[in-house]
C-alpha cells in the first residue's frame, strides 16, 4: 500500500495530503520524507462512539455518531469545537463521508424499509439525493468533494461490480469502470486523470 501511495504522489505532482497528515517530496531529487502529523483529539459526549470520514482545511471534520436509542447520525464538528448533527428524514442512519472548504458536505443513507444505500449532498439546506439507476442493493457511495462541487464515488450492480463515477456540480456525469479490487480511487482513474485531489485507500470485496 505504501509502495503504491508513493507511486501516486511522484505522478501528481509530487504532493497528496490524507486528513491531517502531509508528505511532501523534493521534485529534483524525487525523495520521500517522513510524513509529518498533527492529532487533535476530540469527543463526541452523549454518543456510544463515532467515525471520521473527512476534514477540510479549516479543521471541520465530518463523519458517522452512534447513538444508544436513536439512528446513527452524520456530525460535522467545527475548529472552535461545535457539533451539528445531521440524519436525512425517515433515513435507517445517516454518515457525512466528506465536506469541502464552501461547507458543501457529502455522504450516504438509507431509508427505513429499504437495504439501498444512497449519497447525498448537503449544501446548506439544499439535500441532494445521489442514486444511480443501475445501481444493486449495495447502491451508490460518495467519497470525496472538492471546491467546485465536483463529486467522485461508485455505484455498485447487482453483479456486485463497482463502476466508478465523477459528477459535476451541474449534474453530468463521467463513469470510470474500476477493478472489483479497488473500489475507492475513481477519481485516480486514467480517464480522470488530473482531477486527483485525495488518496483513499482501496477496499476489498470478499
Amino acid at each position: 500500500m505504501f509502495s503504491e501511495f508513493a507511486r501516486l504522489i511522484l505522478r501528481f505532482h509530487r504532493s497528496a495530503a490524507i486528513l491531517l497528515c502531509f508528505s511532501a517530496a523534493t521534485i529534483a531529487q524525487a525523495q520521500r520524507q517522513q510524513a509529518v502529523c498533527t492529532f487533535a483529539p476530540f469527543s463526541l459526549p452523549g454518543t456510544q462512539g463515532f467515525s471520521v470520514s473527512g476534514v477540510n482545511s479549516y479543521g471541520t471534520v465530518v463523519g458517522q455518531a452512534v447513538f444508544a436509542n436513536a439512528a446513527n447520525q452524520g456530525f460535522i464538528r467545527y475548529a472552535g469545537g461545535g457539533v451539528k448533527y445531521y440524519l436525512v428524514p425517515n433515513s435507517l442512519f445517516t454518515s457525512f463521508t466528506g465536506r469541502n472548504d464552501k461547507g458543501v458536505s457529502i455522504g450516504t443513507y438509507a431509508l427505513v424499509g429499504t437495504v439501498t444505500v444512497k449519497g447525498f449532498i448537503l449544501n446548506g439546506s439544499t439535500f441532494t439525493s445521489i442514486s444511480f439507476p443501475q445501481r444493486g442493493p449495495r447502491g451508490t457511495i460518495l467519497t470525496g468533494i472538492n471546491k467546485w462541487n465536483t463529486v467522485v464515488g461508485y455505484y455498485i450492480d447487482s453483479n456486485q461490480v463497482p463502476h466508478g463515477f465523477k459528477r459535476y456540480s451541474n449534474g453530468s456525469v463521467v463513469t470510470a469502470e474500476l477493478s472489483r479490487r479497488t473500489v475507492n480511487l475513481p477519481v485516480c482513474d486514467q480517464r480522470l486523470r488530473g482531477h486527483c485531489r485525495r488518496v483513499r485507500r482501496c477496499q476489498r470485496f470478499a
